[in-house]
């Protein structure tokens, strides 16, 4: 069996002082057309199928590989670091 590796970015996580994690992770939007091509492509199997999918910011380390799969362009990052505590 043959591994598919990518060259992905590294996580953005940071301690904001005040000890909460915030983190930077993607979310899939309403564009999604639930065809399942982002689900096997998350290393950390942050993303759950429902309609649309929805990536769970706890798991997401913001490495872009669902962005890079989505045929609908549904995965974006969010701009503001989400609380994780």
């Amino acid at each position: 069996m043959s591994v598919k590796t990518k060259d992905f970015k590294n996580s953005t996580d940071t301690d904001n002082g005040h000890g909460q994690r915030e983190s930077m992770s993607y979310n899939i939007t309403d564009d999604c057309v639930t065809c399942g091509v982002c689900l096997p492509e998350c290393p950390e199997g942050a993303i759950s199928p429902g309609n649309p999918y929805m990536i769970n910011p706890r798991l997401c380390t913001d490495c872009g590989a669902c962005a890079e799969v989505c045929p609908v362009d549904a995965c974006k990052p969010i701009l503001e670091p989400a609380k994780i505590g």
